[in-house]
C-alpha cells in the first residue's frame, strides 16, 4: 500500500468528472518502455493490495499506456486515508504523517514514487562509453521533495537538491520544480542496498551501469558489495 501510495502520487492521478458521476484512479506511463513493468509489477500490485482488476487502455497517439479503474469506494479511500489529491496534484503531494513515522513504510513509498518520478543515467564524464551514475528525481512539491531529502540525509546519502527552480520543458512547461540528484558509484549503491528500484526500466540502466564498471577501479568495491550484500533491495 506505501508503494502505490508513492506511485500514484507521482504518476497517478484520481479523478471525479461530476458530469458523468465518475470516480476514476488512473496511472500512466511510457507504451514503448514502461509496458513490461506496468504489467509484470504494478497492476498485480493492484490486485494483491485492493483485489481489483485495473483495465488496460492505449493511447499509440502519444506513446502512453494507462491503466485505470472505476470506483468511488477507491478513490475516496486513496483521498482520505492516503493523502492522494483529488484532480491536478502535482504541486500539493506530500508524504502522508502515517507514513513518515514508519522508516519501512517511508522506504517503500520512496521508492514507488521514485519508479514514477526518477531516473537512473550514466554521463560520460570524458570517457567514449557513459559509465557514471546519476539518480535525479523532480516534483513540482517542494514539501514532497523536501521530506525525501530529510530521508537521505538522515541515512547518510549524499544528494544535490535544488527548491523551486524555475523551468520551461515538455513535461512541467514554465514553472517551478524541485529536484534531487545523486552522483556516484558509492552513493548509486547505497540508495539500491536502502530503497532501490521496482522499474523495469531503470532495473536495466542498473544492470547495464555494473556490466560497464566490471573493470572500473573506482566502482570495484561498490559492484563487489552489491555482489556479498545480503541486503540488497
Amino acid at each position: 500500500m506505501a508503494y502505490l501510495t508513492g506511485f500514484i502520487n507521482g504518476d497517478g492521478h484520481l479523478c471525479y468528472r461530476k458530469s458523468k458521476n465518475e470516480y476514476a484512479i488512473f496511472c500512466s506511463g511510457n507504451l514503448k518502455d514502461e509496458k513490461e513493468f506496468y504489467d509484470d509489477i504494478l497492476i498485480p500490485l493492484f490486485k494483491k493490495v485492493f483485489n481489483i482488476e485495473m483495465k488496460i487502455k492505449l493511447e499509440k497517439s502519444n506513446n502512453t499506456y494507462n491503466i485505470v479503474f472505476y470506483s468511488k469506494t477507491l478513490l475516496e479511500y486513496l483521498s482520505k486515508e492516503l493523502s492522494i489529491p483529488i484532480g491536478s496534484k502535482s504541486s500539493k503531494v506530500r508524504v502522508p504523517d502515517f507514513i513518515k513515522r514508519s522508516k519501512i513504510l517511508l522506504i517503500h513509498f520512496i521508492r514507488g514514487f521514485s519508479d514514477a518520478d526518477f531516473s537512473l543515467t550514466l554521463k560520460k564524464r570524458y570517457r567514449e562509453i557513459p559509465y557514471y551514475p546519476v539518480i535525479c528525481g523532480s516534483s513540482k512539491s517542494s514539501r514532497m521533495i523536501e521530506d525525501i531529502s530529510s530521508f537521505l540525509k538522515s541515512n547518510n546519502i549524499p544528494f544535490y537538491k535544488e527548491i523551486n527552480k524555475t523551468i520551461d520543458d515538455k513535461r512541467y512547461g514554465h514553472s517551478k520544480i524541485s529536484t534531487i540528484t545523486i552522483y556516484g558509484h558509492n552513493n548509486l549503491v547505497k540508495w539500491m542496498r536502502l530503497i532501490g528500484f521496482k522499474n523495469t526500466k531503470i532495473l536495466k540502466n542498473f544492470e547495464l551501469w555494473k556490466e560497464r564498471n566490471k573493470n572500473n577501479k573506482r566502482a570495484r568495491n561498490a559492484l563487489e558489495s552489491i555482489n556479498s550484500s545480503e541486503g540488497m533491495i
